[in-house]
């Protein structure tokens, strides 16, 4: 094999070295197809994350949806439970003191015991002034 004396097939040297910037632009001239397709395929990664994203705000949404009407419903059971209790304890409330007036109504002396508490007393009277004397 023979050594060439041609230095077109040299290795490159520090100064022959493009910047990645001049090596980005010399492809885009040599393949703008390349560079189109590129730029579609991370679109098209970029929607296929968005599409994800939202996907599971959504699921996300229905699922705040379905815990807000929850608590919803379990507000209004909670408030019917308690004017149910209220009317309960205000009806009790009421038999209670109708029971109770009922009771102050009823006479607690009679006739008939106010003469033996009379006759009592007139004899306790007479016995006590006669231990005395």
């Amino acid at each position: 094999m023979a050594v060439h004396a041609d230095r077109s097939h040299r290795l490159p040297q520090c100064e022959d070295v493009a910047t990645p910037e001049a090596v980005r632009n010399q492809m885009r001239a040599a393949f703008p197809a390349l560079e189109t397709c590129a730029i579609d395929h991370a679109n098209a990664e970029s929607w296929r994350a968005q599409k994800d994203r939202l996907l599971a705000v959504d699921s996300l949404q229905l699922v705040v949806t379905a815990l807000q009407d929850s608590i919803t419903r379990l507000e209004a059971d909670n408030a019917r439970a308690y004017e149910a209790g209220y009317h309960e304890a205000y009806a009790a409330h009421q038999q209670l003191t109708a029971r109770y007036v009922a009771e102050l109504k009823k006479p607690r002396i009679t006739l008939g015991r106010s003469i033996e508490l009379i006759a009592a007393a007139g004899v306790g009277f007479l016995l006590g002034e006669a231990i005395r004397d």
